[in-house]
């Protein structure tokens, strides 16, 4: 979830008290207000709270960067252990021009690496595909996914930024179900078209449209969850599915809504 410029321990209260079972941080967030895992954790168990994930960006495809990444990959794996996490989510670079499969190899090849030592913390990474990036659509998902070992790189799909890049969400959850181990749950208007990369102008909210402004909290939008939960059902899924949002004007009322709409529509499917 984006919750904007408040604190974590501010984020932390919100998030118990809406009832979920967890949420999603990055290392560095943590560490600046915690200092170490130990002392995460106290804060955590006092709200009956998970660490879900933490997401690392960086620019894989250069593989000048692959020994500071991998460095900082294991230094945030051994912290989420510590944490007791279990998930790192990649996040690719963002797209330039020139882009070619030799960036989608030099980005295989790094999480290749990171993936088989990060599970000696037992933590696992997964790949998060993201509009504008350079694992966008559907063509970028499948090079990565052909170039990395399922052993150690999982998928972790954003059902948003799939619906927005032009990718068929019920068909690539089915297509790499055996891979997906973390999902953002992110709702989205007119799902399968790619959003422009400029829109143009909207003179009714007198602003500009962005890629963001085809996202919804679940519920709100046109993605039918439903076949996707019971896709992941059916391969016994047992995963984190994560409520987040790109923006909100309103992140607590937003996080509402969300969990409202997880406990009515999305957890039933599991518990029959």
């Amino acid at each position: 979830m984006v919750f904007g410029e408040m604190g974590l321990s501010t984020i932390i209260d919100i998030v118990a008290s809406l009832g979920f079972d967890g949420f999603e941080a990055d290392v560095p967030d943590i560490e600046k207000i915690y200092g170490s895992p130990k002392k995460f954790m106290n804060a955590l168990r006092q709200k009956d709270l998970a660490l879900a994930a933490s997401y690392l960006g960086a620019d894989y495809h250069d593989a000048t960067q692959h020994p500071r990444i991998e460095q900082e990959a294991l230094r945030w794996a051994e912290f989420l252990a510590g944490a007791e996490s279990g998930n790192i989510v990649i996040g690719p670079p963002s797209r330039f021009s020139g882009l070619t499969e030799k960036h989608i190899k030099n980005m295989a090849q790094i999480l290749n690496t990171i993936g088989k030592k990060t599970l000696d913390f037992n933590v696992r990474i997964g790949v998060h595909n993201h509009y504008g990036s350079i694992v966008e659509s559907r063509q970028e998902i499948d090079l990565l996914m052909k170039f990395t070992d399922a052993e150690y790189v999982g998928f972790a799909p954003d059902t948003g930024h799939l619906a927005i890049s032009g990718c068929h969400v019920q068909q690539t959850f089915k297509d790499y179900a055996d891979r997906i181990n973390y999902i953002h749950l992110k709702d989205a208007i007119h799902p399968e078209e790619f959003a422009p990369r400029e829109e143009g102008f909207d003179k009714s909210a007198r602003r500009g449209v962005q890629w963001v402004d085809r996202f919804r909290d679940p519920g709100k939008g046109e993605i039918d969850f439903a076949p996707l939960m019971r896709i992941l059902k059916s391969v016994g899924y047992d995963g984190w599915i994560t409520y987040e949002q790109d923006f909100s004007s309103n992140p607590k009322e937003s996080a509402r809504i969300a969990k409202e709409y997880i406990d009515l529509r999305i957890a039933p499917i599991f518990e029959k």
